[in-house]
């Protein structure tokens, strides 16, 4: 493979986060990884050495990949395929430099987002799923989805359906917008109950 070197970057940079709640770490120190992976909505990401800048790998992901979150351990990144028509979360593995996984959750994954503890990762996505706003989640250690949630619409989609999301500090909530009827969705992952707030 011919290396390129790449002295501007514009990344969807997956830079691990450690969280602290209630005066506990939630994770442990974040790891710095020795790559940055720059993500291509046409279906390719790069994994770039941040010291060389040399691309030292170029991997098929799919169309429409452009946010990826990567584990407070630095060993994998989960890009959201936003593409038309796209199912599937691409799961890399950033020691293998490699495609490790494909998990199909629903319409149109928009952001996969690795919770603060590493385990989960919550996926909104753009498009309905049988008429329904899907959000999934998937276990970070297995990379297996462990619980799909199918919530009613009332209104009918203008667009995108879902986008934005975030955890609370302790990965207990996950936080997403359902853009169809407006409102804020809030799910407890202790007990996979759902609340909407308007």
């Amino acid at each position: 493979m011919q290396q390129r070197s790449f002295r501007f970057l514009s990344l969807a940079s997956l830079i691990p986060l450690a969280w602290m709640a209630s005066g506990t770490a939630m994770a442990s120190k974040p790891v710095w990884p020795d790559v940055v992976v720059q993500l291509h909505g046409a279906g390719k990401a790069f994994i770039v050495d941040t010291k060389t800048d040399a691309v030292l790998a170029a991997l098929d992901t799919c169309k429409g990949g452009t946010l990826g979150s990567t584990t407070p351990d630095a060993k994998k990144v989960y890009v959201s395929c936003a593409g038309e028509g796209e199912k599937d979360v691409v799961v890399i593995d950033l020691a293998g430099k490699s495609v490790a996984k494909r998990l199909e959750t629903g319409s149109r994954p928009k952001h996969g987002l690795v919770s603060p503890n590493g385990k989960l990762v919550g996926v909104d996505h753009w498009g309905l799923s049988n008429g329904k706003l899907r959000i999934a989640f998937i276990d970070a250690g297995r990379d297996e989805i462990v619980k799909l949630l199918d919530i009613d619409v009332a209104g009918q989609p203008k667009g995108v359906t879902s986008m934005h999301n975030a955890w609370s500090p302790d990965s207990r909530f996950f936080f997403s917008l359902d853009r169809v009827d407006n409102r804020l969705v809030v799910i407890d992952t202790k007990d996979w109950s759902v609340k909407t707030y308007v």
